[in-house]
């Protein structure tokens, strides 16, 4: 993600603004958000008479936020001699460029697209020593996970279609 931030400061007499006492930046920073899971948290069940493991992934979490301290892009910069931006201050906007880029991240996807990648690998791991086991993937709400044209079978003899559920899902949101 490309985050643009700007940092502004300045010095204050009571509530009122000092002339002369402004500092700005305006910036943007690329930062690497990595969305997974602790596989050690997952749970798996085996049902040997159906042929059907069942695993169960907890929250999808943040594995690292990193920004690119290369990618830097100053679009404004105006310091003010009188007050300069501090550490801290410059610190905290660092942060809040990390909370930017993970919010933009999971709004665009990312997170879903973690998801699926996290089935496509279980799947390909547990068909190397059980090919013949239908393997279903189950999100931390105990929702079953489908790919992208699936079909889930409904406890009533019915299918469903990811595209289906996936709408009726994002419709409780």
């Amino acid at each position: 993600m490309t985050v643009v931030n700007q940092t502004d400061d300045s010095k204050h007499l009571f509530s009122w603004g000092l002339p002369f006492t402004e500092s700005k930046y305006l910036y943007s920073y690329n930062v690497v958000i990595k969305f997974g899971y602790d596989f050690t948290k997952a749970t798996e069940d085996v049902d040997q008479e159906n042929k059907v493991i069942s695993v169960h992934l907890p929250e999808t979490e943040v594995l690292s936020d990193e920004v690119d301290y290369d990618s830097l892009t100053v679009y404004e910069e105006n310091e003010s001699p009188l007050n300069n931006i501090s550490l801290q201050e410059n610190n905290d906007a660092v942060k809040q460029l990390k909370e930017t880029a993970e919010r933009d991240a999971t709004n665009n996807g990312a997170m879903d697209a973690a998801q699926q990648n996290a089935v496509t690998f279980i799947r390909s791991f547990a068909k190397q020593g059980w090919p013949d086991y239908k393997v279903i993937v189950y999100d931390s709400n105990n929702q079953e996970i489908l790919l992208p044209g699936e079909e889930s079978q409904l406890p009533d003899g019915s299918s469903q279609s990811s595209l289906s559920s996936s709408a009726s899902s994002s419709s409780k949101d």
